[in-house]
């Protein structure tokens, strides 16, 4: 009878090491996931502010200086540049969004 509760013992300790480090890899998981969330969420108000930018670019008249910022500073553009590049900036990071959600 001793025999059976001494093999039971480390059994016992051997399950239980394993439960705990599947739960500690559940929370990595649980945080990684909510990191990954947090970056698309972020990610899609950037596009979002990028697009109503350039919708009101867009409504602007031809004529209208327009500047570019670059770094600490602006550099005169035209408005047709500066759409181009919010253009660019919203494929560049809707192609992020999708490496998170993957």
């Amino acid at each position: 009878m001793t025999t059976a509760a001494s093999d039971k013992i480390p059994v016992d300790l051997e399950l239980k090491k394993a439960f705990t480090e599947l739960q500690q890899k559940r929370i990595e998981s649980s945080q990684k996931l909510q990191f990954a969330s947090g970056q698309v969420e972020g990610i899609k108000r950037s596009i979002l502010h990028k697009q109503i930018t350039d919708k009101e670019l867009n409504a602007l008249p031809a004529n209208t200086k327009v500047y570019q910022g670059v770094g600490r500073c602006f550099i005169a553009s035209t408005i047709p540049e500066v759409r181009q590049n919010i253009g660019k900036s919203v494929s560049e990071l809707e192609e992020k969004a999708r490496i998170f959600e993957v």
